[in-house]
């Protein structure tokens, strides 16, 4: 986990850079009144903001789905040795799995997670915009369609991480290691 932390960490000093550059990247406008610049935001600057948002939560998610899956594959390759003074470097073998064969199954699963977590931050932003002139009625259909987004949101993440343990052991793409991990917790419904 520590590589994971080491690149969240690097990611996180990249995008506060970005952030610092979008907030001071404003258009000069000279006020004639007050002998005074005035920095007016520009409407794409806006959209920018959406889009590096929108990359911040899918880069951390990726970078969360390398570290399961480099993980189970570890776990995998130690359960799987019968001996295991044979084996050499697990770590580094399962990173290198990912990277010849996984880095697409990691970005989609990863994606998926970051289009519901972005639903909700838009829901987020709805509900703080609107605050006090939708009502009590449509504040709390506002707030059970964030706590249904939520539980979608923890579901999509427990069937990632199942669909990740499967892509490391079996090898499989995302969508059939997917569908393997949900029905393994189909048939094992009573035990989870």
């Amino acid at each position: 986990p520590i590589w994971t932390y080491l690149f969240l960490f690097m990611f996180a000093a990249y995008w506060l850079t970005v952030f610092l550059f979008l907030s001071t990247s404003k258009d000069p406008v000279a006020d004639p009144g007050n002998e005074q610049v005035v920095f007016i935001e520009e409407k794409d600057l806006k959209r920018m903001w959406w889009y590096h948002l929108f990359g911040v939560v899918w880069a951390t998610q990726f970078f969360i789905a390398c570290e399961q899956i480099v993980l189970a594959g570890t776990v995998a390759s130690f359960y799987f040795t019968r001996e295991h003074g044979m084996m050499t470097w697990p770590y580094l073998k399962a990173v290198w799995r990912l990277i010849r064969y996984h880095l697409g199954s990691a970005a989609a699963g990863s994606l998926i997670i970051a289009l519901v977590v972005m639903a909700r931050i838009v829901l987020a932003y709805i509900q703080r915009k609107f605050k006090g002139e939708i009502g009590p009625i449509g504040e709390f259909f506002l707030k059970c369609l964030q706590c249904c987004l939520w539980c979608f949101e923890k579901c999509l993440k427990f069937l990632n991480k199942n669909a990740y343990i499967e892509i490391a052991i079996y090898g499989y793409s995302f969508c059939t290691a997917a569908r393997q991990a949900f029905s393994v917790l189909i048939r094992n419904i009573v035990r989870v």
